[in-house]
């Protein structure tokens, strides 16, 4: 560890050790990790360098992506298991040597951008300023070398170079040498100078024994081979390879290979040489067993691909640590050149099944590739046979993830037709699963199937329409809307069910529970139902066009003898009433018998529906009846009434689905209303088995 002085004021106390420091007098702990490094790091600002003596280490631990976030207390147990160490390694930070940095000059710097030759030709004329070039650096600790091999000065890197040779292999804060720089922004000249010229023996800390300047390594574990290939500079990975060929095989953090990221970038060429290399321990894969054929799916590098294939075919068969080979991707990710050239080598690999049991078919299927699915059964027809773990086929899975586009195809499929009513391992079939995941439109476009079986029933004894009347809350208005569809297809129900539970004995909650959960959507409701009584009673003696004041007909309505009024009347009559009856039945349902509650809560809803819309119907009659002199203004009264009076109605339909006849007019109704509310409530799926 070091003490960097950047004013006398201020010490940033900078740690480059393979131990995690952790500051016991912070209540906070702030750790800036690279989880695949190995190496832990971590900036200090501090006013005081004492705050060392408060400060201990412990050794590092096995590290990987699921202990993010778990930093502080990793570390806390690690010390714990480490406490006879620790007092030794605090003694050797307590020896850290401080050492004061000088920053580049704005001038410098600029000049090392722009390659302003004379400005560096007169600083280091003599001694003093080469080793004050020497000591320059910017804030990311790069040196001058640094600056100028990242802008591709190539002058300015030979002059510095000849007088500060040392500089070739210093590092900065992320232990990116010269090179790094050069290599990750293309500057070939650089590179070719810099390998040309760099001298072994340079006396430097950051050199490990055996390891040259081609082989450094950055924080992320990258060499300048790395680099290039990952900015897609193919001549600059050629020469660095043409230098040292064991560049093909080091790894880094991420156990990504070059040929790895070579593949995933597409560089064919590249790829094309490195498969020519006499390196039979070249290695190709890397993190999570992944190979570089995987790699060229995802990107979807057809030329590399079919280099791979050609060369590389054992690559074929190679899975990643879930099960997955290169048809699992290629299939997922819709790549249809990707599944002819694969199926062409072997069409053995449409079996391929991962460690959830997801085959090729499974995963085209989730995310609606009807055109990788017909070329999967077109090579492998019995590739509709294959189940998951949970024996599920590619139409339960498709119905899962809500890939309408994939279930009309299957429904169009001949060849498909035994899909259709196949059960699970809990026994749901593809209209179970539709309406166990509020899939109204699936479950639409299923019950419009005269092969669909409806009656089929689960291992819990369910039929679909059961499951869309009992199931969660989850997704509640999607099940209201499942079970539209389903009524309106006739499908059976085999008994009475209360609605608001599967079955009483089989859920945890005891009659009081029930009554606790339901209480205030019962008190809401009685609200409704006295505003409306309120309301229509106000109205009934508040007429439109109030009273004849002759003596012959003294205190009768002045419109008494219009059709519209009459409406007027006989709406505003059904929906005081309605809302009487409403309020009653719910008072009844507050006496705690769950039966009773039911029956409350059924009826109850369909009374206030038909109250509030009498209460439309009398507002627009009582409107009518007051501007009917006005044509144009009556007609768009009317015109408007109208509209909204359907959409109250196909607001209510779908509520009261479960207890709608299934016959008749409102069979058409709610059929109607449904693909109106399948539009105005659809959701877009969210995505399935994503890395």
């Amino acid at each position: 560890m070091a003490i960097i002085s950047l004013a006398p004021s201020r010490k940033l106390y900078y740690w480059n050790s393979p131990y995690p420091p952790i500051d016991q007098s912070a209540s906070a702990r702030q750790f800036s990790h690279n989880s695949t490094s190995k190496y832990w790091w971590s900036t200090i600002i501090k006013k005081d360098a004492e705050a060392l003596a408060s400060t201990s280490a412990v050794p590092p631990q096995s590290y990987n992506d699921a202990d993010i976030g778990r930093e502080g207390e990793i570390v806390e147990e690690a010390h714990r298991n480490f406490n006879n160490d620790t007092e030794q390694l605090v003694s050797s930070y307590r020896e850290a040597e401080e050492i004061t940095i000088t920053l580049i000059e704005p001038e410098l710097y600029k000049g090392a951008t722009v390659g302003d030759v004379k400005l560096f030709e007169d600083i280091l004329s003599d001694q003093e300023g080469i080793e004050r070039v020497c000591k320059l650096v910017t804030p990311q600790l790069n040196t001058v070398l640094h600056v100028a091999a990242s802008f591709g000065q190539l002058k300015i890197v030979k002059l510095v170079h000849k007088h500060c040779p040392s500089l070739c292999v210093k590092t900065n804060s992320k232990r990116d040498t010269a090179l790094h720089y050069a290599a990750r922004d293309g500057h070939l000249s650089v590179i070719r100078f810099l390998i040309e010229n760099f001298k072994g023996d340079i006396e430097t800390g950051n050199v490990q024994v055996g390891e040259g300047l081609l082989r450094m390594k950055n924080v992320d574990g990258n060499t300048a081979l790395h680099e290039a290939i990952r900015h897609g500079h193919v001549k600059v990975a050629q020469v660095l390879l043409e230098k040292d060929e064991e560049l093909a095989t080091f790894v880094n953090n991420v156990d990504e290979s070059p040929f790895y990221l070579a593949a995933e970038a597409g560089l064919t060429e590249l790829v094309s040489g490195l498969l020519k290399m006499p390196i039979d321990h070249m290695v190709q894969e890397k993190q999570e067993g992944k190979t570089a054929l995987h790699a060229a799916i995802v990107e979807k590098h057809t030329d590399t691909l079919k280099i791979l294939i050609d060369q590389k075919s054992k690559l074929i068969k190679s899975r990643d640590n879930n099960g997955r080979s290169a048809i699992h991707y290629a299939a997922y990710s819709g790549y249809s050149q990707a599944i002819s050239f694969l199926l062409e080598n072997d069409v053995s690999i449409a079996h391929h099944k991962d460690k959830d049991g997801m085959s090729p078919i499974h995963l085209a299927s989730i995310n609606g590739h009807v055109n990788i699915t017909q070329d999967l059964l077109k090579r492998c027809p019995d590739s509709r046979e294959l189940l998951n773990q949970r024996s599920q086929n590619a139409l339960h899975v498709a119905i899962e993830c809500r890939k309408e586009n994939m279930v009309s195809f299957m429904l169009e499929a001949p060849e498909l037709e035994k899909l259709i009513n196949e059960r699970d391992v809990d026994g749901n079939t593809p209209l179970h699963l539709a309406t166990k995941h509020g899939h109204a439109m699936i479950v639409s476009i299923l019950v419009r199937d005269k092969r669909v079986d409806a009656t089929v029933r689960n291992n819990e004894g369910e039929t679909a329409y059961e499951l869309a009347l009992h199931g969660t809350s989850q997704f509640s208005v999607q099940k209201i809307l499942s079970a539209v569809a389903l009524k309106s297809a006739n499908t059976p129900r085999s008994q009475r069910r209360l609605f608001f539970q599967k079955n009483v004995q089989d859920t945890a909650l005891d009659d009081k529970a029930t009554m606790e959960n339901f209480r205030d959507r019962i008190s809401t409701l009685v609200l409704v139902a006295t505003l409306i009584v309120t309301i229509t009673f106000a109205a009934g003696f508040t007429l439109p066009g109030g009273h004849n004041s002759d003596d012959a007909d003294k205190d009768e309505a002045t419109l008494l003898l219009k059709s519209t009024f009459h409406i007027f009347v006989i709406s505003n009559t059904i929906a005081m009433y309605s809302s009487i009856v409403a309020a009653i039945m719910l008072i009844w349902a507050h006496l705690g018998d769950l039966n009773l509650l039911d029956f409350a809560l059924r009826w109850s809803m369909v009374l206030l529906a038909i109250a509030l819309t009498m209460l439309a119907v009398t507002f627009a009659a009582g409107v009518y009846l007051v501007v009917s002199k006005f044509a144009w203004l009556a007609s768009v009264v009317s015109a408007m009434s109208f509209i909204f009076l359907f959409c109250i109605l196909a607001l209510f339909i779908p509520l009261q689905a479960p207890i709608f006849p299934r016959r008749g007019w409102m069979r058409f109704m709610s059929t109607f209303t449904l693909n109106f509310l399948l539009f105005a409530t659809g959701l877009e799926p969210r995505g399935w088995l994503r890395d």
